[in-house]
């Protein structure tokens, strides 16, 4: 038995989602890419009771000798998830019964080099005075409008890419000013709802127009498996659209010549879930406590005597500061007319 023999064993289990916190929401697909593109060449081949610590430290610490090292810490998460599935389970235990592979470390075999995992976390926030100039440049450039309208709702509300792109007509009550997540689209597996200011009922408003009458509000093109509509677009796809108007240089025929750089702002390149960081600072910055941010981003922060317990669900509290976030950003990114009334004082005394 090979490696890659119990990687085709081991992969149906973790790519199903059984229960609010087993399986992948991705089908596996993430894994499935680590694993061909980095564990299956190094060793998918070798037999199972022949793979020796020694063997995956080389080709994995080569990975992060290359500059990689998150890429490297990743390969090395998944072949350990998958080594510790296979030391509970016959035959499987049997093979690795004299392996050395489950003493293996990230520090003492992944990582060539100082490495601190907190210098790759990201920081970026979009200021205010970026801001403005975010809408400026959203407005000329050429990108799908959709695209354009998913940044301000991002914005907004904090919502993570990929439950904004899966979002349908049905779960938006825009008279309500409620927007329903359901539990299958959120990543803690937890129904999520989202109370829209203004600002974002406008973006809405506008996406309406541009989506189909149910479904979906940002629909995939589909292919030959799956028709036009059945599913989304892709968070991959949001983050295309934003990486290649950032860049300085790009090769002809990608996107428009004078779409290269439309999005690029003075602080430097931004992400979809920078976008996220931007509303949950402002939030804060504009009073709210802490503990609401953390709400109305859907962190899974309850404890079980909390769920047990306390059922007071904060919408008042949440309510206020989506808001008072949306009211700034109108002040920010809206029309010209709210922008009129002057800059918030928080960026008139920066």
């Amino acid at each position: 038995m090979t490696v890659a023999d119990l990687y085709a064993v081991w992969h149906p289990t973790i790519a199903i989602k059984r229960g609010r916190r087993h399986g992948r929401k991705d089908g596996g697909a993430y894994v499935d890419f680590v694993w061909n593109k980095h564990l299956s060449p190094a060793f998918g081949g070798v037999e199972l009771r022949r793979l020796t610590r020694q063997t995956v430290s080389a080709a994995l610490s080569k990975i992060s000798a290359s500059g990689r090292t998150p890429m490297a810490i990743i390969a090395f998460k998944v072949l350990m998830q998958m080594m510790r599935w296979a030391d509970k389970r016959n035959p499987y235990r049997r093979l690795l019964i004299d392996s050395d592979l489950l003493g293996m470390t990230e520090a003492e075999d992944v990582i060539v080099g100082d490495y601190d995992p907190r210098d790759s976390e990201r920081a970026r926030i979009l200021s205010d005075i970026e801001l403005p100039d975010l809408a400026a440049r959203l407005k000329r450039s050429t990108m799908p409008e959709r695209g354009k309208l998913l940044v301000k709702i991002m914005l907004g509300t904090g919502t993570r890419v990929g439950e904004t792109v899966a979002m349908k007509r049905e779960d938006i009550d825009l008279d309500a000013g409620v927007w329903n997540i359901p539990a299958s689209d959120t990543k803690t597996g937890v129904a999520h709802t989202v109370y829209l200011s203004e600002f974002v009922k406008r973006q809405f408003a506008a996406l309406f127009e541009l989506a189909p009458p149910k479904g979906y509000l940002c629909p995939a093109r589909g292919h030959k498996d799956r028709p036009v509509g059945e599913t989304a677009i892709t968070p991959n796809s949001v983050s295309t659209w934003l990486n290649l108007r950032q860049k300085d240089d790009i090769e002809p025929g990608i996107i428009p010549r004078e779409e290269v750089g439309v999005l690029k702002l003075a602080g430097g390149r931004w992400t979809p879930h920078d976008l996220r960081r931007t509303a949950a600072t402002t939030m804060q910055r504009l009073g709210a406590d802490k503990a609401i941010v953390h709400r109305c981003l859907a962190h899974a922060t309850d404890t079980k005597l909390d769920r047990t317990y306390l059922h007071h669900r904060y919408e008042v509290e949440m309510r206020d500061a989506w808001e008072k976030l949306g009211a700034h950003l109108d002040v920010l990114m809206g029309d010209p007319e709210p922008a009129a009334a002057g800059l918030p004082p928080m960026l008139e005394a920066a």
